[in-house]
């Protein structure tokens, strides 16, 4: 079985929840509900944020181009050519290789979202707290789709073990970084995204994945996190999600079937 299942527990143990589902990141106030309510409403919270996640269709919509754009890559045979470049051309000396697949580990991006949120509370800063907040429940989410959608699938590893399809380190370092990129801004968003990069590199580079498992698990770990983003803002979903300062919309006409990225001046 995957590792998962250890990374969502840690999660929820972690904190991987706040109070209320609805609240913003500016309203929460470390006082506000302890580290005990915190984890009384884990499981509460994370449910609601999967049902709430994938009852907007532009989850679907994501998820779907996401996926098929990742499927198309099986489908037409240049999956099968990366995976194979990399076979003989390896990019990562073995201790990179360990220190990067550590850095992207489920537990090891939860564990250091917990201690932001424990920092957060013994400096008294709401802002950072409701941040570490949102983090974390965009990990567990992630964390369990992923799980679900590797546990249904299982697909096989380029390296012959199982449960390749979705890379739940991609989807997980994506979701993290997406995450800190709305909620902390680029300063610490590109690092996180450059991480994450890395990160998926190594997934191919290992030969643990193919490009599609790396595709699908950045498409679903961007799409959570904006997803419950979204949701921790005042008024829920504003408008689409956010690609380098641009807004994300789907796009569905008699002649095209896509996305489009646009910018207000």
């Amino acid at each position: 079985m995957p590792r998962l299942p250890a990374t969502v527990l840690l999660g929820l143990s972690l904190l991987a929840s706040c109070r209320t589902v609805g609240q913003t990141a500016a309203s929460a106030r470390p006082g506000s509900a302890s580290i005990g309510q915190d984890l009384q409403s884990a499981f509460p919270t994370l449910g609601e944020d999967l049902r709430g996640v994938y009852s907007r269709p532009s989850t679907w919509w994501y998820l779907a181009t996401g996926f098929g754009a990742a499927k198309a890559l099986d489908w037409t045979g240049i999956d099968e050519n990366v995976t194979d470049s990399f076979a003989r051309h390896q990019i990562y000396s073995g201790s990179e290789s360990d220190a990067l697949e550590g850095l992207g580990e489920g537990a090891t991006l939860l564990a250091g979202a917990g201690g932001w949120y424990l920092y957060s509370r013994v400096a008294d800063d709401p802002d950072s707290l409701g941040h570490s907040r949102i983090l974390m429940r965009t990990l567990a989410t992630t964390g369990l789709s992923t799980l679900a959608l590797k546990v249904l699938l299982n697909e096989r590893r380029p390296n012959g073990g199982n449960y390749a399809f979705p890379s739940g380190h991609t989807s997980m370092t994506v979701a993290a970084a997406t995450s800190l990129w709305i909620e902390e801004g680029a300063d610490v968003g590109l690092p996180a995204a450059v991480l994450a990069g890395l990160v998926a590199l190594q997934r191919l580079d290992s030969s643990a994945h193919d490009l599609d498992d790396v595709v699908a698990g950045a498409a679903l770990g961007w799409t959570l996190a904006q997803a419950i983003s979204a949701r921790s803002k005042p008024n829920g979903e504003t408008e689409g999600p956010k690609v380098a300062g641009g807004t994300v919309t789907p796009l569905l006409t008699p002649d095209a079937l896509g996305l489009t990225l646009s910018w207000s001046f």
